[in-house]
């Protein structure tokens, strides 16, 4: 490959970084916990961005529980925005004709 390809390609994947941020940007992904007593909503880039808990999940008795339920509802959503994540860079190695296994995703 000569510099001039080299060159063009570091461009399309840096473009394709730059599309993807923006998707994850948008992207909602859902955890929820005690039955759907506690929800998290998580972006893409891991960011928590709605956080809603029903009445009945507030009992100063049940601090403790409403703290797990609240931890294992944002570990649900991580790991939600984690799988969607690799998919995306997955499919974008594929496209750039790279092998996506080579950095421990499934090909796309």
């Amino acid at each position: 490959m000569n510099i001039g390809e080299m060159m063009k390609t570091a461009q399309a994947i840096k473009q394709q970084l730059e599309e993807n941020q923006a998707q994850a940007a948008q992207r909602r992904v859902r955890g929820e916990a005690g039955g759907g007593m506690v929800e998290v909503v998580m972006n893409g880039l891991f960011e928590i961005v709605e956080l809603n808990i029903e009445p009945q999940a507030i009992d100063r008795n049940e601090q403790a529980l409403l703290q797990d339920l609240i931890v294992a509802a944002c570990n649900q959503a991580v790991s939600k925005t984690r799988e969607a994540a690799s998919g995306s860079i997955g499919e974008m190695a594929s496209q750039l004709g790279i092998d996506p296994s080579s950095f421990g995703f499934p090909a796309g």
